[in-house]
């Protein structure tokens, strides 16, 4: 069989049509750096925007609640980075907009701050 190792390491993923998922993907995988994805605004439009935020601050929560916080390229991120990039993605203009209504992610954006007490504005707080 395969060594543990291999069978956490998330599959590699190329596609061109989502550079964001793929950098996404390297973030998961540690070949790039929450603060390094985060930094880089100019290369993405308001939906690429999105998906890292959301994506960021899942990933921030993984790995503060198991091994991976300790294993992977961080810089010190917290559990207050997580819900910033998490209501980034809420409130930004993606799903204030056109991804509103027509893509279920900002629904489940949506699901994910209310579940955790954050409410959907930057002055919230929760836990």
């Amino acid at each position: 069989g395969l060594p543990l190792d291999d069978l956490q390491r998330p599959p590699p993923f190329d596609d061109a049509s989502r550079p964001i998922i793929r950098e996404v993907s390297r973030m998961f995988a540690g070949l790039t750096s929450v603060q390094a994805l985060v930094a880089d605004n100019e290369a993405w439009d308001e939906r690429e925007r999105f998906y890292r935020d959301f994506y960021t601050a899942l990933y921030l929560e993984n790995c503060m609640s198991d091994l991976r916080w300790n294993q992977l390229n961080h810089e010190g991120p917290s559990k207050e980075e997580a819900r910033r990039l998490m209501l980034a993605a809420l409130t930004g203009a993606y799903c204030s907009g056109d991804g509103s209504d027509s893509d279920y992610m900002c629904s489940a954006c949506a699901v994910h701050c209310a579940s955790r007490g954050w409410v959907g504005s930057e002055d919230s707080s929760g836990d």
